[in-house]
């Protein structure tokens, strides 16, 4: 039997720990509804990066005009960059065929960090069921106390997910900013049928 773990924040993981598991990275509030958006309207790939430097960096050494900087800083969008982390901005027309650089405060360096598990996914309220049935959850154990928590949690919560968020810290934070609508969709549950995975440093479409 297989063990289910949560760690509700990225500074507690250990990466050696990661090898030989599957990692799913979830940053509801906006990260993960934002790659999922993308990915679903047809982006050729999301680089998630730990800081705006290496975005602007990395962008510099690929050279190509076809890549988006994307991301924020204290929820804003960083200067130079082309989107911010509101899922509203990932229009098809927007990202489609487009490579994205990804500089988030907490996500994408989640997502860099889990690079030494066995594979990587960003999951999300949007992409929930579509991430369970990927990884196959249903002969998995609760692993530790945190899993637990997660679960009774959720349990408690579901029944009024948009509110709950709304009424987070970092939930009245985006509604200060004027992004009350992506808390919408962030806890649209199952809008979003795709997984990305991480191959290669990328994330690309399971």
């Amino acid at each position: 039997m297989r063990a289910l773990e949560v760690c509700f924040v990225p500074g507690s993981l250990v990466e050696a720990q990661l090898r030989e598991k599957t990692a799913v990275v979830i940053d509801v509030l906006r990260a993960s509804t934002s790659i999922c958006t993308a990915i679903q309207n047809g982006c050729r790939q999301i680089v998630p990066v730990p800081t705006p430097e290496r975005a602007f960096q990395l962008k510099e050494e690929l050279g190509d005009e076809e890549i988006l900087l994307c991301g924020e800083r204290a929820g804003m969008m960083i200067e130079g960059f082309n989107l911010g982390n509101s899922p509203a901005e990932y229009e098809k027309r927007v990202v489609a065929d487009k490579t994205l650089i990804f500089a988030s405060t907490n996500g994408s360096g989640a997502i860099v960090k889990c690079r030494s598990a066995a594979e990587t996914l960003v999951g999300g309220f949007v992409n929930a069921t579509a991430v369970v049935e990927y990884v196959n959850t249903s002969d998995r154990e609760l692993g530790n106390d945190a899993a637990r928590t997660a679960r009774l949690l959720y349990n408690s919560y579901a029944p009024r997910l948009a509110e709950t968020v709304r009424d987070c810290d970092h939930g009245r934070y985006l509604v200060s900013l004027g992004f009350g609508d992506d808390i919408a969709s962030a806890t649209a549950l199952d809008d979003n049928g795709a997984v990305p995975v991480l191959r290669d440093g990328k994330l690309v479409a399971a």
